[in-house]
């Protein structure tokens, strides 16, 4: 059940940066790697990766943006 403690480990990352929408994700993989539905956990692994790339660009941008709020 390694992808089980793979998401939910990742899930509680998710949850400390305020990624809501990825979370939630993880959320989901988590309980479909529990339940042994591991052809949902495949399917549903592209949209955990779109998102994961939507929170990593946003971090990024509020990164950016505070660097230039710097002196």
């Amino acid at each position: 059940m390694a992808m089980g403690r793979a998401a939910h480990g990742l899930k509680s990352r998710a949850a400390n940066v305020g990624a809501e929408t990825l979370w939630a994700c993880y959320r989901e993989l988590e309980a479909l790697a529990r339940e042994g539905r591991m052809d949902a956990v495949r399917g549903g692994c592209e949209h955990v990766r779109m998102e994961h790339d939507r929170a990593v660009a946003q971090l990024q941008e509020m990164h950016d943006d505070m660097q230039r709020e710097m002196p």
